[in-house]
Order: structure tokens, then sequence, then C-alpha cells
């Protein structure tokens, strides 16, 4: 809000055309209208679009886009001789972040599938939290099949290696509603898994599995059907819906029309 009523100071002194991009949104039950200022508002989600016309605001959405992550056919190799068939586990380890029921999830897939957890210390916190995932691994023993990863420069290589991006969070606050990560995967040919609540779900394609976090077996089944989807469709969707032309041109559009006379 503070930076709100800025914004709207700013426009009274030199009002100018703008255009605000949510590209998160707070916690549910928190009002959203008091935060915009912009002559055009856009959500990057129809999750989003839904929260706010419930406050009745109608905003457009333009899906947010990213550019392929670097890699090499070299790097991928080498992830796969030190991680095995893993898949992929790469956000924050907040308690609704979903590397619990990744680990939980793991216990249950077939052994010789692996986790790789891939997550940077931000915080104290953090660091605790750290402490605790190893802490439950050791308990459920797995050990032999989890690797967890800090900060690396080499992320191109461990996207592209996994076999699926598993991410059950279902707390996004203060994060992006589509994690790009794994609209970076799509582009490297590798499908996701995410829970049924997360914004992401709305996106209804075989690349993107969609699970009850919280139901096991189901998220298993829905794992073991989306291992079976080929990369290319995983590019596919990446092509038809997170590829910056796309963006480019919705962007556009609507500068466009915002620089029309009234």
């Amino acid at each position: 809000p503070r930076t709100a009523f800025a914004a709207r100071f700013a426009a009274r002194v030199r009002p100018i055309p703008s255009v605000h991009t949510l590209c998160s949104l707070p916690a549910e039950g928190v009002a959203i209208r008091p935060s915009l200022f912009a002559q055009r508002s856009v959500v990057v989600s129809p999750w989003a679009q839904r929260r706010l016309a419930a406050e009745g605001v109608e905003v457009p959405c333009i899906e947010p886009a990213v550019l392929p992550l670097s890699t090499t056919a070299e790097g991928q190799a080498r992830c796969r001789e030190t991680y095995g068939d893993y898949l992929l586990f790469a956000g924050d380890l907040r308690p609704q972040g979903g590397v619990w029921r990744a680990l939980n999830v793991l216990k249950a897939l077939d052994a010789s599938l692996r986790l790789v957890i891939a997550c940077r210390d931000k915080t104290e916190a953090d660091r605790g939290r750290r402490q605790q995932v190893l802490a439950q691994i050791e308990a459920l023993g797995l050990t032999h099949r989890v690797d967890v990863l800090g900060q690396i420069d080499w992320l191109g290589d461990l996207v592209a290696a996994a076999r699926l991006q598993l991410f059950l969070a279902t707390d996004l606050t203060g994060k992006m509603d589509y994690p790009l990560v794994l609209l970076e995967g799509f582009a490297a040919g590798v499908p996701s898994v995410v829970a049924a609540q997360a914004p992401l779900a709305d996106v209804q394609h075989d690349a993107l599995g969609v699970a009850s976090p919280d139901d096991v077996a189901d998220v298993v089944r829905v794992v073991e059907q989306t291992l079976g989807v080929a990369s290319a469709d995983a590019r596919a969707l990446y092509q038809a819906r997170f590829a910056p032309p796309r963006l480019a041109r919705a962007y556009r559009s609507l500068y466009d029309a915002l620089a029309e006379p009234s």
C-alpha cells in the first residue's frame, strides 16, 4: 500500500499512462485492490484474475515468459552421472513450499528414482529449515536417494537432466504465481507435477501433471503418468504459452491501446 500511495501521488504530479503488472499476490484474505495504482493493471495468471474479480476488479491476464536456461550436453550428462534418475525440487523450504510432500512421495515411488533438492539459503530461518529437511530425510531412510544442494551456477544443466520437476507448493505468497523454474523446465523438455491448488494448475496440458498434494497415492499416480510425457510435448507447451514473442505481442497491444487518444 505504501508503494501504491507513492505511485498515485506521482501520477497526480505528472499524469502519464502507466501499467502495473502484479507478479505475485498477498495471502488469501488480504485485499489486493488497495495496492492498485496504475491506469492499467495486469496479472500473470487466471488464478490472480479470479481473485481480483472477486474484489470487483476486471484486469487482463498476460502469462509470464522465460528464456531457456543455458545448458550443455556435457553438463546434463554430468548431472545424470552424479544424481542418477532424478526428480527435481527447485523451490524454497517453507512449510507449505512442497519439499516435505516431495519427500513423502519419493518414499512411495520406485526405488530407482531419486530426488534432488536445490534451494539457496536466503535467511537464518532458511538455514534452520534446511537442517530440519536433512533430519527428515534421515528419519525417512532416504539419505541414499536424496541430494540437497545450495546455490549453484549450473541450474540449467540440473533442470534439463531431470526426469520431472515435482513442485507441490500450496502457498506461493510473495512468490511468482507461476514458478519460473517450471517454465524453464518446459523449455528444456522437462514436465512438471504441481498441486491442484497452485495457480499453474489452470494450465491444462499433458506436460503438466496436477495432483492432490496431501494424497500420496494420487501424487504417485500423476508422477508415474507424467514421467511418460515426451520432451517434445513439454517444449510445445513452452512455445505455445511461455515463449517471449507471445509476451511481447500481448504487452505491445496493451501499450498501443493505452496510447490511443481517449
